[in-house]
C-alpha cells in the first residue's frame, strides 16, 4: 500500500523522529488483523524487543483472541488495543514523535501528518489555564454553572492515579 511506503520514507528522512510512540486499534482478533499492524510496525520501527501482555479481552469468531498488549520495538513503543469494528477508528493507529503526529486510518487508506513546527502558531485556552481555573472557581463560589469536577471526583482520580503508579512500579 502506498501509505506504508510514504510513512517509511518519512521515518527515513527523519520527518518522523525516533523513538516514536504508537497507539494501535485493531479489530477481529490478533491473528486476523492485529498481526498486520505488528508487521507494519516491524517494517517501520525494527525488531520486536519485548512484549507485555495486558489482558485477553475475548475470542473473536471463536478462534482468535482480542488482546490488549504493549510492544517494545527497536525504535518505538506501541500500545495495541482491540476494538470493535463499530469504534470511531477501527484498524487505525496514531504515531507520536517529537516532530509531530501521524494519524493512520481505514487500514492506511487515509493518513494525515501534523507537524509540530507548523502548528506552533496555533493557541488554545490551555495557554491561559490558570485563568480558566480561576474563572471556574469564581463561577462555583457565585453559584453559577461551572465545569470543574467535584472534590470527590478529584479524590477518586488521585487514588486511581496512585494505584496505576504502584502497579507500574511492581
Amino acid at each position: 500500500q502506498e501509505s506504508t511506503n510514504i510513512i517509511r520514507d518519512m521515518i527515513n528522512a527523519k520527518e518522523i523522529s525516533l523513538p516514536a510512540k504508537v497507539n494501535v486499534f485493531y479489530t477481529k482478533g490478533l491473528l486476523n488483523n492485529g498481526s498486520h499492524f505488528l508487521n507494519l510496525l516491524e517494517f517501520w520501527f525494527g525488531n520486536i524487543q519485548k512484549v507485555l501482555f495486558s489482558k485477553i479481552e475475548d475470542f473473536w469468531d471463536g478462534s482468535d483472541h482480542n488482546i490488549d498488549f504493549k510492544v517494545q520495538f527497536d525504535n518505538c513503543i506501541a500500545n495495541f488495543k482491540s476494538s470493535s469494528k463499530n469504534s470511531r477508528y477501527p484498524n487505525s493507529m496514531e504515531i507520536f514523535s517529537n516532530d509531530g503526529n501521524l494519524a493512520y486510518e481505514d487500514n492506511g487508506d487515509k493518513i494525515s501528518w501534523q507537524n509540530i513546527q507548523q502548528s506552533k502558531g496555533q493557541h488554545s485556552d490551555l495557554n491561559k489555564y490558570q485563568l480558566c481555573v480561576f474563572d471556574e472557581l469564581s463561577n462555583f463560589l457565585n453559584k453559577r454553572p461551572y465545569k470543574l469536577c467535584s472534590a470527590e471526583e478529584a479524590l477518586v482520580t488521585i487514588r486511581n492515579s496512585h494505584k496505576i503508579l504502584l502497579e507500574a512500579k511492581k
